[in-house]
């Protein structure tokens, strides 16, 4: 469960910093300072846990879901900006009020990101034992200021085309919305598996289905007799 935590963080800065690829290198830099803030004056509550604690928490499945829900709402944040850059770029026609969402969520960065330096404030501040955690905190700190702009310099350099890169960030915001899901199981049976079929829920479903896929086709069918 460690890994896939681990690997989901990673997923989280990856897309982070492909959304910051995105924006102007003032906003870059801006950002990259809030991070640092961030973990520079954390480390008062860094201080007071332990990588038991942290274990314990990673354990307990009813944390571990309310931060899957956090994410699963970052990630749809993440995607809706994906979708209006991509029609913006398209040349689409779009309302303003679309337009200023669009700006508010180009200066968004993320929530998730944030946990992310928090546990790298944590590991930090526990693997360089003897030093003082304010200092390790403010070292850190000036790292990720410096690293938060290069790195992004750096995926963009990496991944020019800006098409590209939202392309990449949708399906990667995707791919993490299914690991948060699976990272909440923790090892155990979310429902008990059942012998028997349950045909007439079944039969609703499929008739709900059909349904559907029946107005879909009148709807089709009206707006291609109106053109």
């Amino acid at each position: 469960m460690e890994t896939a935590i681990i690997i989901l963080m990673l997923l989280v800065a990856t897309g982070f910093l492909l959304k910051l690829a995105c924006a102007r290198p003032l906003v870059m830099v801006a950002v990259g300072v809030v991070c640092a803030l961030f973990v520079g004056l954390a480390w008062p509550w860094a201080a007071d846990r332990s990588r038991a604690q942290i274990a314990d928490w990673l354990s307990r499945p009813d944390l571990m879901r309310d931060t899957s829900v956090l994410l699963c709402l970052d990630v749809a944040v993440s995607m809706a900006y994906c979708i209006m850059a991509a029609s913006l770029r398209s040349g689409a026609k779009v309302k303003k009020s679309t337009l200023a969402a669009y700006r508010l969520l180009r200066l968004y960065p993320g929530l998730t990101v944030f946990m992310v330096l928090f546990f790298l404030l944590v590991a930090a501040i526990f693997s360089f034992t003897g030093c003082e955690f304010s200092t390790v905190a403010w070292i850190l700190a000036a790292v990720v200021a410096v690293a938060v702009p290069a790195l992004s310099l750096g995926m963009r350099w990496l991944v020019p085309e800006k098409e590209l890169r939202l392309e990449i960030m949708f399906l990667l915001n995707m791919f993490i919305a299914m690991l948060a899901v699976v990272t909440t199981v923790n090892g155990t049976t979310a429902v008990a598996g059942v012998e028997s079929v349950e045909w007439l829920p079944l039969a609703g479903v499929l008739l709900i289905v059909a349904a559907g896929a029946f107005c879909g086709y009148l709807l089709k069918r009206r707006k291609m007799n109106k053109n």
